[in-house]
């Protein structure tokens, strides 16, 4: 009788782990990212994690699809979407102790340079300049940080133009 109330009481401690084991808590680790909301549904999207999901909700249940991100590059333009303004190179990659960062755009303007983890955090660097529209390196001393994925974003605001275009790229650092 003790085994049949012990196999009895191990089922029902299952049952309720795999309930429990169905319910999610939506999170994700991204840089940035925003949520629209509509009549239609909603939709959401990150930088640094996934670029579009759209998630489906139905009494208490929820349904998410989205695309994953490439692993090298991710570029956001928004003078013109379909063609930005300039171009960011970075070498070598993976970086071991010293990144080197070159950009170049067709107009003046300036510069700013900035690093964030892939949690979204902004990192103790900046780099601002003013672009002559020529090629331009720079280093960027990789020593103090932790071997992983970083995000390096440019930010290029052209001369008589309140708008910035950004290109950002995504890196490893290896020790």
């Amino acid at each position: 009788m003790k085994q049949i109330t012990l196999l009895t009481a191990l089922l029902l401690l299952a049952l309720v782990k795999a309930t429990q084991a169905q319910s999610l808590t939506p999170s994700v680790v991204a840089s940035s990212g925003g949520f629209s909301n509509s009549a239609n549904g909603s939709l959401s999207y990150t930088t640094g994690e996934m670029t579009m999901v759209k998630t489906f909700t139905s009494g208490s249940n929820t349904l998410t699809q989205g695309f994953q991100q490439p692993d090298s590059v991710v570029v956001i333009g928004l003078l013109d979407p379909a063609k930005p303004e300039g171009n960011v190179a970075l070498y070598p990659v993976p970086a071991n102790t010293q990144l080197w960062f070159a950009y170049q755009f067709e107009k003046t303007g300036r510069v700013e340079v900035s690093l964030y983890d892939m949690r979204g955090s902004q990192l103790d660097f900046t780099y601002q300049a003013q672009s002559n529209g020529a090629r331009e390196a720079q280093a960027l001393n990789c020593g103090a940080l932790a071997t992983g994925t970083y995000l390096l974003r440019v930010a290029f605001t052209a001369e008589g133009d309140n708008r910035s275009a950004v290109i950002t790229r995504q890196f490893q650092v290896i020790h």
